[in-house]
């Protein structure tokens, strides 16, 4: 099979030992200046949502969108939402690295 972004083969049985809890989401956003700040509620799910969704149509054509607002709801509710705002400057990278890593 095929695999790439666009296909993956499901997890196996014994991937599972393997899987660590999610530390924190973090939403990149370009800026002039560097500010780690946390998301919370209808802000944290949206930029869940906007940062996951791959085909909207999608969930337009199955009717899933309340599916998909349940998911991210309980996804952020468990999970530390972050907008890390960055220039866009790959000689700072090391700099947004360092403040994502913080999170950890």
């Amino acid at each position: 099979m095929r695999e790439d972004k666009y296909r993956c083969s499901p997890l196996v049985d014994d991937v599972a030992p393997h899987i660590v809890p999610l530390s924190a989401i973090v939403v990149l956003e370009t800026q002039t200046d560097f500010e780690l700040e946390q998301l919370r509620g209808a802000d944290a799910a949206t930029a869940a949502i906007q940062g996951t969704l791959y085909r909207p149509m999608f969930l337009d054509l199955m009717a899933a969108w309340t599916d998909q607002w349940s998911l991210a709801a309980t996804i952020v509710a468990r999970t530390p939402v972050y907008r890390l705002s960055r220039p866009r400057d790959l000689n700072r990278v090391e700099a947004s690295a360092d403040l994502a890593l913080g999170l950890l």
